[in-house]
């Protein structure tokens, strides 16, 4: 289910039909006598008058999906009306983009219920008989093209609409596998819809993130959030950390859940669903065990809110294997807990990136494939008089990658084992970790962090193995300049035996 804020995620017209403040003044009601109507509220009423005029159906209201089908001069009218709609939200909300930059996010082809057409105006959206030929352009079921103007909001039959139709983002400077780079700055991924556009309409960054969620910066840093059901979210601070549940969903057999977060100036949303096909636990006073079988399926949209460092990202995965969780764990007669964890694993995932430095205009870009496939191992135990939490940990992990990218191409697979342990002393707030991994090609690294939650200092170690190159980082949480240490174990090592022997 959609999450409901009462402050936040509610769409501005709910504020006019409720008497609210909005804008700064109040709508609805009883009007003050001593001052007139302004130029956004006379928009709006004179909009929502002809939109009660009309039968089209424009976005947030139900219509008949048979219609839908049948009629394409309804669905036409349909469309242009939700776009009306559009337009009068942005000029109530100040959202920086006046039209929709695109209809939808749909794949060239034919519509259906995984294909929707006119997402973005439609609700719900069209899902037969119509077909979509590029961004702009639509069949409806009869062969009739239509043309998507989003410089002025139209949506036309071909024979009345303008040929050439100016790309919202510019001139296009650079393409790789349809990661798009624009000489406005703008990088559009036309796989997913998902665009980062700089200087919208002349204020501020556009971000939208494929799935028909879009985000607005204004000058303050404050950002607005139109989500894919014409709700609304205020961001007070862009780079102040903001996270919000778009969906989630849970029974016995399949489980969904949907995210979005505004952070450092950046935004992302990622969604994540679970399909069971066995579930066992047993849970006792004092020990229990569980058995999981299942498939997991996600997607991460990323990109920048910032108008100086222009960034995309998109990451898809999912399982071609039912993934194995099972464990058991026991209560000691001395009420210590002792369990162990494991997970068997195998997926494929896509990743695609684009990324652009205005100044510089430096532009790169990567479509990265792979494949993926292990076990990792816990065994914890849980010191109750001490309060102190340890684990050990084993694994084995074998991936290949094809990655493509601007600079070139290049593929590689390999595999590697690994092994370590955990130590958290809740009461003195103290945290140790250690890992080594290695590789079949003969690599070996080992990696050490230590923290004290008290002082916020910590001390990260990195080691190669084989050469001997060590490096150590220390720092604090607070922030603060860094201590970088760089040194060779094996050399240091040498030059000791050798001063022992003389």
């Amino acid at each position: 289910m959609r999450a409901k804020r009462k402050d936040t995620l509610m769409s501005p017209l709910a504020h006019i039909r409720r008497g609210e403040e909005f804008l700064g003044r109040p709508c609805g009601g009883r009007p003050d006598p001593k001052s007139g109507f302004t130029l956004i509220e006379t928009l709006l009423a004179v909009g929502i008058t002809a939109i009660l005029a009309t039968a089209a159906t424009p976005v947030f209201i139900d219509v008949n999906r048979q219609a839908q089908i049948t009629t394409a001069d309804q669905v036409t009218s349909s469309v242009q009306t939700g776009i009306t709609l559009y337009q009068m939200e942005s000029l109530a909300t100040s959202r920086p983009v006046i039209n929709p930059s695109v209809l939808d996010t749909a794949q060239v082809g034919m519509a259906s219920p995984s294909n929707l057409l006119f997402f973005n105006v439609l609700q719900p959206p069209i899902t037969t008989g119509w077909s979509k030929e590029d961004a702009y352009t639509y069949r409806n079921p009869v062969g009739e093209k239509f043309v998507y103007n989003p410089d002025d909001g139209s949506f036309k039959s071909d024979s009345a609409a303008v040929q050439t139709v100016s790309n919202p983002y510019g001139t296009m400077a650079y393409s790789f596998n349809g990661i798009e780079f624009y000489d406005s700055g703008a990088i559009v991924d036309s796989l997913s819809g998902l665009a980062y556009i700089p200087n919208a309409s002349g204020a501020g960054v556009t971000l939208n993130l494929g799935g028909g969620v879009q985000i607005g910066t204004h000058d303050d840093n404050s950002a607005s959030i139109t989500l894919d059901n014409g709700e609304t979210l205020l961001v007070a601070d862009i780079n102040k950390p903001s996270f919000y549940t778009l969906a989630s969903s849970y029974d016995d057999d399949e489980q969904s859940y949907s995210s979005l977060w505004v952070q450092g100036g950046q935004a992302g949303e990622s969604t994540n669903s679970t399909k069971y096909y066995k579930k066992e636990f047993d849970y006792k006073e004092n020990g229990g065990k569980f058995y999981y079988e299942y498939d997991l399926l996600g997607t991460y949209s990323a990109g920048s809110l910032k108008e100086n460092l222009g960034y995309i990202q998109r990451s898809d995965y999912k399982s071609d294997s039912p993934q194995i969780s099972e464990g058991s764990w026991v209560r000691l007669e001395n009420g210590n807990i002792q369990g162990t964890n494991k997970h068997t694993y195998s997926y494929t995932s896509e990743n695609r990136y684009g990324y652009n430095h205005p100044e510089s205009q430096y532009r790169y870009a990567f479509d990265q494939k792979g494949s993926s496939s292990g076990y990792s191992e816990t065994n914890y135990a849980y010191d109750l008089k001490n309060d102190i939490q340890t684990s050990q940990i084993k694994g084995a992990q074998q991936y290949e990658v094809d990655h493509d990218s601007s600079s070139g191409k290049i593929g590689f697979k390999d595999a590697y084992g690994y092994d370590g342990s955990t130590r958290y002393d809740k009461k003195n707030n103290t945290y140790e970790n250690t890992m080594n991994y290695r590789y079949e090609n003969g690599r070996d690294y080992t990696y050490q962090y230590v923290i004290d939650y008290k002082s916020g200092k910590y001390q990260n170690t990195s080691t190669d193995n084989q050469s001997g190159d060590q490096i150590i980082t220390e720092g604090n949480l607070s922030g603060g300049a860094t201590k970088t240490t760089r040194k060779n174990i094996k050399e240091e090592k040498e030059e000791k035996e050798k001063k022992d022997k003389d």
